[in-house]
């Protein structure tokens, strides 16, 4: 099936003002036995979109909602649950508890006293762990997401367990040194109904891991969550620090076990707060590069907020760096900074966190 195709499904099925779970999976199942991404993106933008959705019976006005998270946190109140594409948003510890310096991490790592002894300078010059769902109304009344507009909903369980996602040094190596097979996820282009060009995801068989954390975008629905990137990487990008130190990389197939929603950074606080958040690349188990997520760098540039420095964290930790970001870390640098309209945060050496730059 085509795009256009799924998009006049969904108009069909809501000319009575209402979207349901089951006009949703009548609109999946009019794309065919497989989901290309512009088909996803077409039944996301209905769901956004729609004025009403009704899901179990329950009513759910969604007139005037701009944003996913928005909607999620309306719907939470109201009772309403997403079950074809989106679950609860998960509330996370408190303030107290994430700033609580511990000995191990959320995965099961003993914690190096170089990261403590960050954590704990970073937390005394006002480093605050933030709530990735949280929300802010603009001065026209527009609800935005403060970090990020996509909401956080994974649990710490199959691919998205805690010690799974979580990057270490040791992480790494493990991984360089795994001589398991495993399935590499495949796109292949081929023509569909109609002459219209779809993607269908098939698997590749390769052994031997890699130590490589690299960019891996969805491309279609499949089942293996385990499934590794084309260059046979475990983990995609996407990364985030957490409340207790611990740095955490999106598995390679950015779907979690409920396989509801493409993954993106917020997905991986699973209940904690979230100290940063933006891209991290790694070949053969040495870090090449550390990219900020554009909203945080501006809250960072603006003096809205702090967040942890994560060069400093990451040599705490005890990674391996290239030559070149080695050089540009020792200079003070070392992090590629986006949106940078409203300048560009610096690196607080002496604290270890990131923040605006003294005028």
């Amino acid at each position: 099936m085509s795009v256009r195709q799924v998009k006049d499904t969904l108009r069909q099925l809501t000319r009575d003002g209402m979207l349901d779970a089951q006009d949703i999976q009548k609109a999946v199942a009019s794309a065919g036995k497989s989901v290309d991404a512009g088909e996803m993106n077409a039944i996301r933008d209905a769901v956004l979109q729609a004025k009403n959705i009704n899901v179990q019976g329950n009513s759910f006005d969604r007139s005037g909602y701009r944003t996913t998270l928005e909607a999620f946190n309306e719907a939470q109140q109201a009772g309403v649950r997403f079950p074809m594409l989106a679950g609860e948003l998960i509330r996370p510890e408190s303030l107290e508890e994430a700033k609580t310096i511990r000995d191990t991490s959320f995965g099961g790592t003993p914690i190096p006293a170089a990261v403590k002894e960050l954590l704990s300078k970073a937390y005394a010059s006002g480093l605050e762990p933030f709530d990735v769902n949280d929300t802010k109304r603009s001065s026209s009344g527009e609800v935005k997401g403060v970090y990020s507009d996509y909401p956080s909903m994974s649990k710490p369980s199959g691919n998205m367990r805690f010690d799974y996602t979580e990057i270490t040094p040791k992480a790494l190596q493990d991984d360089k040194n795994d001589p398991s097979e495993y399935n590499v996820i495949t796109p292949r282009s081929e023509l569909g109904p109609g002459g219209q060009r779809m993607t269908r995801i098939d698997y590749d068989r390769r052994a031997g891991g890699t130590g490589d954390i690299a960019a891996h975008y969805d491309e279609g629905m499949h089942e293996d969550i385990y499934a590794r990137g084309s260059s046979g990487q475990k983990w995609a990008n996407n990364f985030a620090i957490l409340s207790d130190g611990s740095i955490h990389a999106l598995p390679a197939a950015r779907r979690d076990e409920e396989g509801r929603v493409i993954l993106t950074n917020p997905a991986l606080a699973r209940g904690k707060r979230v100290l940063y958040m933006g891209h991290l690349d790694v070949r053969g188990g040495v870090v090449q590069n550390v990219e900020m997520s554009g909203r945080l760098s501006r809250l960072a540039a603006q003096g809205e907020q702090q967040f942890i420095d994560p060069i400093a964290l990451l040599k705490a930790w005890g990674f391996e760096m290239s030559p070149s970001l080695t050089t540009a870390a020792e200079r003070g640098g070392g992090i590629q900074f986006s949106n940078t309209a409203d300048g560009t945060p610096i690196r607080d050496l002496e604290n270890g966190t990131l923040r605006q730059a003294t005028p």
